[in-house]
């Protein structure tokens, strides 16, 4: 093992975003905690959109999406 390789290099790496310090473990938690909401806020938006309907639509049953594209085009 190398002289000062505490096996986290890449924490030296990062640099610093506008509200918290993400070198630092506990901030980093948070940064990573704040990733998922997003994701989850960004799947939720997207599986009550019309996208999201029609690929549910597909998934279970063709005539649904039939109906959808019928409702939708007029």
């Amino acid at each position: 093992m190398l002289w000062g390789d505490n096996r986290l290099w890449y924490r030296l790496r990062m640099g610093e975003t506008l509200l918290i310090n993400i070198r630092k473990p506990d901030n980093f938690f948070f940064f990573a905690l704040l990733i998922l909401m997003l994701a989850l806020i960004l799947f939720k938006y997207m599986d009550q959109s019309v996208l999201g309907i029609s690929f549910q639509a597909v998934k279970v049953n063709e005539g649904r999406m039939r109906f959808l594209v019928k409702v939708l085009s007029k």
